[in-house]
């Protein structure tokens, strides 16, 4: 009995220990939604049926050749909405993200759009070590492809949007 009990203690306090069941990525056909998405002036974001090419990923260094990347790219393809970059930052300590993250975000020449919350963002698919570049058509996934090296990302979006003029 005492056993019984001691146990009926502890369930509530496992039960809420217990993680989140893992989010199931977004697969080919499935619509994304970046309605709650504000870039790094707090923007939102204005034409969602405008994307074509959606690039993703949740670690430093991937995002870093994402950025890097982006900035080999026509600018009227990010302009236009057709290619995005969407970041989430809600792993973040709040003050950094204000403080530093978003400041040095505004340098860059081009729109990123950021999910604070992380709801957003927690279906795209990712790879360990990879960005995430995901083909959409009418706000619905198409392709999904992961690549590694940060060459390989600005030749595909070079090949999407053409070079920087």
């Amino acid at each position: 009995m005492k056993r019984a009990l001691q146990l009926l203690l502890w369930l509530p306090l496992l039960a809420a220990c217990a993680s989140a069941p893992p989010v199931t990525p977004i697969a080919l056909g499935e619509k994304v939604n970046f309605a709650r998405l504000k870039d790094q002036f707090g923007n939102p974001f204005v034409n969602p049926g405008a994307i074509e090419y959606l690039v993703f990923s949740d670690e430093m260094e991937s995002s870093r050749a994402a950025r890097n990347s982006f900035q080999q790219v026509d600018s009227a393809c990010y302009e236009s909405g057709r290619l995005v970059f969407v970041s989430n930052v809600s792993a973040m300590p709040g003050l950094i993200t204000k403080l530093v993250a978003v400041p040095k975000m505004r340098s860059y020449g081009f729109p990123v759009w950021l999910d604070y919350d992380g709801e957003a963002t927690e279906a795209l698919p990712v790879k360990e070590d990879h960005v995430s570049v995901i083909y959409v058509h009418n706000s619905h996934v198409t392709q999904i492809h992961f690549v590694k090296e940060e060459q390989a990302l600005q030749n595909k979006l070079i090949a999407l949007c053409g070079a920087a003029r």
